[in-house]
């Protein structure tokens, strides 16, 4: 496992993925190379990963990992900037960040961070994050799914150029929705494993509302 702490706006490039893909070949006994930022990956180095078979895990991964192990002891344990402090209200421990938000002792994006499972069943993980399942893109395919029951619904009562808006709207935006979300949670999960079939599926408008559909249906369940 590879830890690399960058400043804030600051990526992983391609070449560190290149350079900790070989460990492989340099040590006996490796079933998997992972490297852990975070901060980002760029593009290309993603790509050189999955070609790689190099595990990635970025900031926002990062902060999920510990949400879901309910690490936030451990964190507070070598962070000194977060202190665990118990809620009146849910008795469960939170983090609260001391001293001036301005000062030198705030954390960086790219700042190094361990994770562990922790050992307490008490310890509930509450740190925000962008990493959070409901992304954009999934907003974009309710709002696509939307529309088509609109197009269906309203084709009589819509005037021709707000039902073509929504048509073509629906159509085009419908198949980059899923693909991007399907991305996204491609870095969290094994799933989806067919992503093209949704996506072509998506592109083909007299059934993209039930591929639509199961698309979200099947994710939810792959989800929880």
């Amino acid at each position: 496992m590879q830890a690399k702490r960058y400043g804030p706006n600051t990526t992983v490039g391609s070449p560190d993925v290149q350079q900790y893909a070989s460990l492989r070949q340099q040590f006996e006994d490796v079933d998997k190379v992972l490297i852990v930022t975070t901060n980002e990956f760029t593009q290309q180095a993603r790509e050189t990963a999955d070609q790689l078979n190099v595990k990635l895990i970025d900031g926002e991964r990062l902060v999920h990992l510990i949400e879901q192990h309910e690490a936030l002891d451990l964190v507070a344990e070598y962070l000194d900037f977060i202190e665990p402090v118990e809620d009146p209200d849910t008795e469960q421990p939170h983090t609260e960040a001391s001293g001036d938000p301005t000062s030198d002792e705030q954390p960086s994006k790219g700042s190094a961070t361990s994770t562990a499972t922790s050992s307490s069943p008490s310890s509930t993980a509450t740190l925000s994050t962008n990493a959070s399942r409901s992304t954009l893109w999934v907003k974009g395919t309710w709002a696509c799914l939307l529309g088509w029951v609109v197009v269906i619904l309203g084709v009589s009562a819509l005037s021709d150029a707000v039902w073509g808006v929504l048509f073509f709207g629906s159509w085009l935006v419908l198949p980059i929705s899923i693909f991007q979300d399907a991305r996204s949670l491609s870095e969290d999960t094994e799933w989806p494993q067919y992503t093209w079939a949704y996506v072509i599926g998506s592109a083909i408008w007299f059934v993209s509302l039930i591929v639509g559909g199961v698309y979200l249906w099947q994710r939810r369940t792959a989800i929880d």
